[in-house]
């Protein structure tokens, strides 16, 4: 959203003094736009940018999950791995 509107196309633009409200996953972020870069540069650059007026707030009924644990050098689990892992998270997130 910006500035309280839904946006309907990814490509409208930013202005400064724009306030921007970005959800990822269960974690929402607001931010204001103070300037905008002439062109493209590292994020050192762009954090200068742009402020957030308050810190990321948690989404009603996201819970925070707990980080899967693999041991050093396993390499990374298999679909069957990864399947049994979620359904046993899944399982036990409602206790």
């Amino acid at each position: 959203m910006i500035n309280g509107k839904k946006i309907e196309k990814p490509n409208r633009p930013v202005r400064i003094g724009d306030q921007i409200v970005i959800t990822i996953g269960p974690v929402r972020r607001t931010v204001s736009v103070h300037a905008l870069a002439v062109r493209r540069g590292p994020a050192s650059e762009a954090v200068l940018l742009y402020e957030e007026p308050c810190p990321p707030e948690r989404l009603d009924g996201a819970k925070k999950k707990a980080p899967l644990y693999r041991p050093p050098g396993s390499g990374r689990p298999t679909k069957r791995e990864r399947r049994a892992l979620e359904k046993f998270f899944l399982r036990n997130e409602s206790r």
